[in-house]
């Protein structure tokens, strides 16, 4: 099967696709594929029937097989894609449907930073992104304790889009720390 599918609502030769549509090959300018997947508008069928990262919409989590979704999540780093299995996926949304003060409780029972990463990233109430911050800080010192992850390792969270201190405390202050 040859053909991409739209990540995002993307227009092409005056069609518009929004995202999960399928795409023609012949509707994309081959000198403008690359930029196009580069940029997440687009991922040719091949490699999502090959990775799984795109689910049919009557899929359930516990149906998708993905290992591994990279998700367009971007850190004040400008790194951009945040890898995460599809059962964080689910808990994310899970507890992001939920209203502020359950959500800011749930997130206490979370032990995961990707969902936390999630969370955090898709979540604009402040008392959901303290809870955030506060689970994650713990989660991550309890990490370090257990010898699972180093203390340096603070730089490799940032780039892989993790909740770092600095996020949180921009959350609190409204950004005007």
């Amino acid at each position: 099967m040859s053909g991409y599918v739209a990540l995002k609502p993307v227009t092409l030769s005056g069609t518009k696709y929004n995202a999960g549509e399928l795409i023609p090959a012949e509707a994309i300018i081959p000198s403008r594929v690359r930029s196009l997947k580069r940029t997440s508008f687009i991922s040719e069928l091949s490699e999502i029937e090959n990775n799984g990262s795109v689910a049919a919409s009557d899929e359930t989590c516990a149906d998708f097989e993905a290992e591994v979704v990279i998700l367009p999540i971007s850190n004040e780093n400008g790194a951009d894609g945040l890898p995460a299995a599809p059962a964080e996926i689910c808990e994310a949304v899970r507890i992001l449907q939920m209203d502020a003060k359950s959500a800011a409780a749930e997130v206490e029972t979370v032990d995961n930073l990707t969902t936390l990463a999630i969370i955090h990233a898709c979540d604009s109430r402040s008392t959901v992104k303290k809870a955030v911050a506060a689970v994650a800080e713990a989660v991550a010192q309890a990490l370090v304790e257990s010898g699972e992850a180093e203390p340096g390792e603070e730089a490799e969270e940032e780039e892989s889009g993790e909740v770092t201190e600095t996020e949180t405390e921009e959350a609190e202050t409204g950004g005007d720390a």
